[in-house]
C-alpha cells in the first residue's frame, strides 16, 4: 500500500488515468457545470505512475456536492484497486474538506448496473464511513445482448411496436446534432404533460459543442413529422443514457416511444454498446410507477440510482 498517494494536487504530467471515467466526470464537463469552486482528489499509484482514483467536489457556502449539475458524480476508481484503499481516500476527500469548513458532502453514485460490483461496494463503504442515503432513485436500464429487443418485451408493447411499422412510422439516428429542433420537440411533449426539462436550449446546446461525439439524436418519424426524439449521451464507451425523450400525444394510440427504444437497442448493438440506460423514473423524488412498468415491459430491468450524504458539523 506503499505505492499509493492521496493527494488534491494536480496529479504529475507524466501520469495517465487508469480508471472508467464516465463524461460527468471530464474536467470539461465540470467547467460546464460551473467555471469554479472545484475541488478534485485523486489516488496515485506512484510505482506505475498511473491515476487510480478520482472524485471531483464543488464546494461553496459549507457544502461540497458530487456533482454540481449532472446526472451523477462521485468516486472513480480502478477495479483492482483494494477497498482498504479506497477506503481511507473516502476518509481522506472527508478531512480535507472539513478542514476546508465544509459542513456537509453528497456524493450521487452511477446507477447500480453500470458497475454493479464496484458500486455496491461503494454504497457499503460509504455507509460505513457514517454517510446516508439522502435519495433513492428507481431507474431501468437494459443488456444489450444479441438477442432481439422484440424478445425481452411484453407481448402488448411488441403489438404496439408492430402496429407502428403496420402504419409506416420510421426510426433513424440523426446524422447531424440537430439540437434546436429535437430539444424543443422534446421541450413541448414535456410541457403539454406538465413537465419541464432540467436544462435549457442554451445549456444542451454548450454543452454538444463541448461533447459533439457523445451526444446522439434519435427520431421516430410518421411521414415527415415528428412522433418521438430522443437526445441520448454516450456516458461511457459501453453505455448509451437515454438523457431526454418524449414523444407528441397526437400518436399515442400508437406508443411511438417502442419504436424510439427498440431502435435504440439496435443502434447499440451496431456500436457495441452493452447498456442502455432507460434513466430513472421518479417524480418529486418518488417512484413513478407507471413510468418504471412502462420501461420493464420494454425488455429493461430495475437498478438504482443512490445519493448519499454526510454532515461533518
Amino acid at each position: 500500500m506503499n505505492d499509493f498517494h492521496f493527494t488534491d494536487q494536480v496529479p504529475p504530467a507524466d501520469y495517465r488515468a487508469d480508471v472508467k471515467a464516465y463524461i460527468f466526470h471530464d474536467e470539461r464537463h465540470l467547467k460546464l457545470q460551473a467555471e469554479n469552486g472545484w475541488r478534485s482528489f485523486y489516488i496515485l499509484n506512484q510505482k506505475h505512475k498511473t491515476i487510480v482514483g478520482a472524485v471531483h467536489v464543488h464546494a461553496n457556502d459549507r457544502v461540497a456536492v458530487s456533482p454540481l449539475k449532472a446526472s451523477f458524480g462521485s468516486f472513480v476508481w480502478n477495479v483492482t484497486l483494494h477497498a482498504e484503499i479506497l477506503f481511507r481516500f473516502i476518509g481522506f476527500v472527508e478531512d480535507s474538506l472539513k478542514a476546508s469548513g465544509i459542513a456537509t458532502i453528497t456524493y450521487t453514485n452511477p446507477p447500480l448496473d453500470y458497475q454493479p460490483d464496484q458500486l455496491q461496494l461503494l454504497q457499503v463503504l460509504l455507509s460505513n464511513a457514517g454517510y446516508r442515503i439522502q435519495v433513492a432513485e428507481a431507474g431501468a436500464v437494459i443488456s444489450v445482448s444479441n438477442e432481439l429487443l422484440e424478445t425481452k418485451m411484453d407481448d402488448w408493447e411488441v403489438r404496439k411496436l408492430k402496429q407502428a411499422r403496420e402504419a409506416e412510422f420510421i426510426f433513424a439516428a440523426a446524422t447531424v446534432n440537430p439540437v434546436d429542433e429535437v430539444f424543443q420537440f422534446i421541450l413541448n411533449a414535456r410541457k403539454e404533460k406538465g413537465y419541464t426539462l432540467s436544462m435549457t436550449q442554451v445549456m444542451m446546446e454548450r454543452t454538444v459543442d463541448v461533447f459533439p461525439d457523445r451526444f446522439v439524436f434519435f427520431e421516430v418519424m410518421k411521414g415527415y413529422e415528428r412522433a418521438a426524439a430522443s437526445i441520448a449521451i454516450r456516458v461511457a464507451d459501453d453505455i448509451l443514457y437515454n438523457f431526454y425523450s418524449a414523444h407528441h400525444s397526437r400518436f399515442d394510440a400508437w406508443s411511438p416511444v417502442v419504436m424510439l427504444i427498440e431502435g435504440m437497442y439496435g443502434w447499440c448493438q451496431q456500436q457495441g454498446i452493452k447498456l442502455l440506460d432507460l434513466g430513472t423514473s421518479a417524480l418529486d423524488n418518488q417512484p413513478n410507477f407507471s413510468l418504471l412498468d412502462f420501461k420493464l415491459r420494454l425488455g429493461a430491468q430495475p437498478t438504482a440510482k443512490l445519493t448519499f450524504t454526510k454532515d461533518l458539523s
